[in-house]
C-alpha cells in the first residue's frame, strides 16, 4: 500500500507546517517570536527590493576558440571585453536539447532532440512562481503564446525546453509565458520586461544554421537595445551562452557534468566586474547561480560538488548572505543558520530563508542542546531565554522491549547507557555511541533494520533484544530461509517469482528467465504475496533508486535485478545491492542531501523531493518489508500440517 503510506506522509506534513505557520503567525503582538516573524518578513522585503535582473540569451553550435579571438564575432569579443568571461565554461552534453533541459531542470530526463517529448519533476519555473519571482521566456519565430507546434519557419522545438516540461506545457498560465520574440520589444518599451527571462534566437540568428557574423549582429542590436532601456541601469546581468559546442568537441569539466565541449559564456552588465574567471562551469553552474542569486534551493546536478557558482551571476552586492545559501527548508538537521537571532523551542532554531513559499517559510536547525541521556526524550521548560537549555530542562525516556524506562541518576559506565529495567537493574543501551547528524541517524537505522533482517532470514534470535556485540543464538523451530519457503504461497494465486510467461499478474518485470509479479500502479485488492516477491521487490526498488542517484542513469529499474527462484543466490545479491547504496549513501554531502532531484528514479517521486528525503524512504522500505517477511515466515512456520 504504498499510496496510502505517501497520502498519510503528505497528510502529517501539511499539518506539521499549518501548526508551524499558525504558531509564528499567531504569536503575541510584541513577543520575541511575532518580532522575530516581522524582522524575518522585513528582511525578506528588502532582499526582494534589491533582486537582479537575468536575462539569459542562447546561441548554439560553437566552440570557444570558434567565437573568443574570431573576427566573425567582433560584437561577442567586445561584450567579453566589458564584463566577465568565463574560460572553461562546457556544456553538457550533446545534441541540443538536453542542454536547455539541463539549464532548465538541472537533469537530463531527455537525451535527444525529440519532438513532442515531455519530462516531468521541478523546474526552475516551479521554484521562481513560488517565490513569485516574474519570469518569460521570448522565442524568436515562435507563432503565438504557448504554441505547441514542431517547428515554424527558422523557429524548432529543440531550443525551447519550455514546451517539454509537463510543468509548464500543462499549466496554461505558466505556459503563456512562452511567448514570439516579436513580444519582447514591446515588454521593453512598457517596463514590463521579468525579472528572469530567457532568449532563444531562431536558427538563423543563433549560429545553428546561419553564420556567426550574422548572429553577432543581431546580438549587437539585442542589446543595444537593452542598454539603451532604463531596465539596464537595474543591476541587469547578461548572460550569453552556447548550448553545445561542435559535435566533435568532447572536451569535459566537474567531474565529468560538462561533457558537451568547451563553450563561450559571457557575463555582462552595469555592475558586472570586467575581467576572466578561469573557475570550471557547466550549465548546471548555471542554473545554480540564477537559483542562489534569488535564495533557492538547487535543483539535481545543480547542488552537485562539483557544480560552482558564478560569481559574476549569483552575487548580490549589500544582499544578506543568509538567504544566499540555503538549500531545503525543512529538517536541515544539524546545518547551522546565518540568520538574525534564531530563536526556537525543543532543541531546535528557527530562521528565515528563501524557499517554496507557502510549503515552507522557515527551516529547522540545529542549536545548542542540553546534555541528556542517549535514548532520551527532550522536554524543554519554560524559559526566559531560549538559549537558557540546562540539564534541568532534559527528561530521558524510552521504550525498550516494551517497558517505560527513566534515566539512571548515576554516572554511567563506559559503554553504559544509564537505563535500568523495571527491578532496578542496569542495561546496557547499545545505542550509546550511535551518532545523532541527521545523516547518521538515517545510516544508524539502516544498519539495524539490516543486521535484524539478516539475523530473522538466517534463522538467528534478532539482535534488538541483545545487548551489542552479543552472539545471536539459532531461533527456535526456525532455520536459514529454504527454496521451499522463499517459493511458498500462503493463498492461491500469490505474487511471487515465477518463469517468464507463467506469470499470475499483469505485468511482470525483469530481464532474465525468472520474472516478479507486478502491475500498473497500485493493484487493487492489493494481492497476497510470497517471501520471494517481497524480497524481489525490495531488491529493485533500491537497485532503481542507485542506479538513478549514483549510476549512469540510463537502465530501467525493472530491468536490474536477475531474479532467481534460490533463496540463497537472491538473499546473496540482495545483501550486496543493500550494500552498495548504504556505502554510496555514507559519502553524500550535506549540500546533496538537501539537493531537490539528486535521484532520478523513474515512477517515484524522488526526482521532486530533497535526497534525504529518498535517503528516508529506503529506510522504511527496507523496515516494513522485513517486517512482512518476518510475518510471512511466522506463518509458514506454523502453517496446519495438512497443508504441509
Amino acid at each position: 500500500m504504498v499510496g496510502v503510506g505517501r497520502l498519510r506522509i503528505a497528510a502529517a506534513i501539511t499539518l506539521a507546517v499549518a501548526v508551524v505557520l499558525t504558531g509564528w503567525a499567531s504569536a503575541p503582538s510584541g513577543s520575541g517570536l511575532s518580532r522575530h516573524f516581522e524582522a524575518a518578513t522585513q528582511l525578506r522585503s528588502a532582499v526582494t527590493a534589491r533582486q537582479p535582473r537575468l536575462i539569459v540569451i542562447i546561441e548554439e553550435n560553437r566552440s570557444f576558440e570558434e567565437i573568443i579571438g574570431s573576427p566573425a564575432a567582433p560584437f561577442l569579443n567586445r561584450l567579453a571585453s566589458q564584463g566577465t568571461l568565463l574560460t572553461h565554461s562546457y556544456a553538457v552534453t550533446h545534441p541540443s536539447l538536453p542542454n536547455y533541459v539541463a539549464l532548465l531542470s538541472g537533469r537530463t530526463p531527455i537525451r535527444s532532440d525529440c519532438r513532442a517529448c515531455t519530462f516531468a519533476g521541478l523546474t526552475l519555473v516551479d521554484q521562481l512562481e513560488a517565490r513569485h519571482i516574474s519570469w518569460a521566456a521570448y522565442l524568436q519565430g515562435l507563432p503565438q503564446p504557448c504554441s505547441m507546434v514542431a517547428g515554424a519557419g527558422a523557429y524548432t522545438e529543440a531550443v525551447d525546453p519550455f514546451m517539454h516540461a509537463a510543468r509548464i506545457r500543462d499549466h496554461p498560465s505558466r505556459c503563456d509565458r512562452v511567448l514570439p520574440f516579436s513580444r519582447l520589444p514591446v515588454d521593453l518599451a512598457a517596463g514590463r520586461l521579468p525579472t528572469v527571462v530567457f532568449v532563444m534566437p531562431d536558427l538563423h540568428h543563433e549560429m545553428h544554421s546561419g553564420p556567426t557574423r550574422v548572429a553577432d549582429a543581431w546580438l549587437r542590436r539585442l542589446v543595444g537595445e537593452l542598454r539603451a532601456s532604463p531596465v539596464w541601469r537595474q543591476d541587469t546581468r547578461l548572460v550569453v551562452t552556447f548550448d553545445e559546442s561542435r559535435g566533435r568537441d568532447v572536451r569535459s569539466c566537474c567531474d565529468r557534468l560538462g561533457r558537451g565541449g568547451r563553450i563561450p559564456t559571457i557575463v555582462a552588465g552595469p555592475r558586472v566586474p570586467r575581467g576572466r574567471d578561469p573557475v570550471p562551469y557547466t550549465h548546471y553552474s548555471l542554473l545554480r547561480s540564477i537559483e542562489a542569486a534569488y535564495g533557492l534551493p538547487f535543483l539535481g546536478h545543480a547542488g552537485d560538488p562539483a557544480t560552482a557558482t558564478i560569481p559574476a551571476v549569483a552575487d548580490r552586492p549589500g544582499a544578506p548572505s543568509e538567504l544566499a545559501v540555503a538549500p531545503q527548508a525543512v529538517a536541515s538537521g544539524t546545518e547551522r543558520i546565518r540568520s538574525p537571532r534564531a530563536v526556537g523551542r525543543g532543541g531546535v532554531a528557527v530562521g528565515p530563508v528563501g524557499w517554496l513559499d507557502g510549503l515552507a517559510l522557515f527551516r529547522v536547525a540545529s542549536r545548542r542542546r542540553c546534555r541528556c541521556p542517549t535514548g532520551a526524550r527532550r522536554s524543554v521548560r519554560s524559559s526566559s531565554s531560549p538559549d537558557d537549555l540546562t540539564d534541568q530542562a532534559c527528561t530521558a525516556t524510552t521504550r525498550h522491549r516494551g517497558a517505560r524506562l527513566r534515566a539512571s541518576p548515576q554516572p554511567r559506565e563506559p559503554g553504559m547507557g544509564g537505563l535500568r529495567d523495571p527491578k532496578g537493574a542496569d542495561m546496557e543501551d547499545h545505542r550509546s555511541d550511535r551518532r545523532t547528524d541527521r545523516l547518521g541517524v538515517l545510516l544508524d537505522q539502516f544498519d539495524f533494520a539490516r543486521q535484524i533482517a539478516q539475523a530473522r532470514l538466517g534463522g538467528l534470535v534478532s539482535p534488538a533484544s541483545l545487548p551489542k556485540g552479543a552472539p545471536l543464538a539459532p531461533r527456535t523451530g526456525e532455520g536459514p530461509l529454504t527454496d521451499e519457503e522463499y517459493l511458498w504461497e500462503p493463498a492461491p494465486g500469490a505474487w511471487s517469482i515465477r518463469r517468464r510467461g507463467k506469470a499470475a499478474s499483469p505485468r511482470p518485470y525483469g530481464p532474465g528467465n525468472w520474472q516478479l509479479d507486478g502491475a500498473a500502479g497500485d493493484p487493487d485488492p492489493t494481492p497476497v504475496t510470497t517471501i520471494a516477491w517481497r524480497l524481489g521487490h525490495l531488491h529493485s526498488d533500491v537497485a532503481g533508486r542507485w542506479e538513478w542517484s549514483f549510476g549512469e542513469r540510463r537502465r530501467p529499474p525493472d530491468q536490474l535485478v536477475d531474479f532467481s527462484p534460490s533463496a540463497a543466490v537472491a538473499l546473496e545479491r540482495l545483501w550486496a545491492t543493500l550494500g552498495r547504496w548504504r556505502d554510496s549513501v555514507a559519502a553524500v554531502t550535506d549540500e546533496q542531501l538537501n539537493t531537490v532531484g539528486f535521484g532520478q528514479s523513474p515512477n517515484t517521486s524522488d526526482p521532486e523531493v530533497p535526497f534525504i528525503t529518498v535517503i528516508a524512504e529506503v529506510n522504511l522500505e527496507l523496515i516494513h518489508h522485513m517486517a512482512e517477511t518476518a510475518l510471512l515466515r511466522d506463518l509458514y512456520r506454523t502453517r496446519p500440517r495438512d497443508a504441509r
